[in-house]
């Protein structure tokens, strides 16, 4: 397969996907208006009256922040075999370190609340760790070149061929970016960049 035709399959993916989330966009409106109280808008039976708005989803929302909020969490990590335990205490290091710091640098607290407050107005939220900048092992520096980023993805961004299972098909995710970025990282498609932005 040429790179031209992989290019085309991965856009064939993407735009079939895109279209399977845009029929859930009169859903997630409907959900956000129950969410912040506004689903009786425009539904007065009397011009003068106002409805009284009992908001169970806002409340139930806020208090699990305020738990995750107020908890912090404890990061465990088991091993698999007696053997393991050297590995597990590792990892388990690790997964403490990215809670507090996070890959941010602010720690996960506030990205779990984020996450936390999507599920609750869109039913789904995604998350991606990827790899910002290509990366490669500096033997001089004898580190890893390039830089792990996290993002809570907005689920009208987010696309999935799956038919029961998101395993069962490709998944992906759009991205927007500038476009002087994307010429600063693919200075060789300037061209081509611009004419597609059009």
């Amino acid at each position: 397969m040429t790179n031209e035709e992989l290019i085309k399959k991965l856009d064939d993916y993407e735009a079939e996907g895109m279209a399977q989330t845009k029929e859930w966009a009169n859903i997630w409106q409907s959900s956000l208006r129950y969410f912040f109280s506004d689903q009786l808008a425009g539904k007065k039976k009397h011009p003068d009256w106002d409805w009284v708005i009992l908001n169970y989803i806002w409340p139930a929302a806020r208090q699990e922040v305020a738990k995750l909020s107020k908890n912090p969490a404890k990061i465990v990590a088991l091993p698999w075999e007696d053997s393991d335990s050297d590995v597990a205490e590792i990892w388990q290091s690790v997964g403490h370190y990215l809670w507090h710091k996070g890959i941010n640098g602010k720690g996960m607290r506030l990205e779990q609340i984020a996450m936390l407050m999507t599920w609750k107005m869109f039913g789904v939220s995604i998350s991606k760790i990827y790899w910002e900048g290509k990366c490669y092992w500096e033997a001089s520096q004898k580190k890893w070149m390039g830089d792990v980023k996290y993002k809570l993805w907005h689920p009208q961004e987010f696309w999935a061929l799956g038919q029961e299972d998101i395993n069962d098909g490709p998944c992906g995710t759009a991205r927007y970016v500038d476009l002087e970025w994307a010429i600063s990282k693919w200075p060789d498609k300037e061209k081509q960049l611009i004419e597609e932005s059009k």
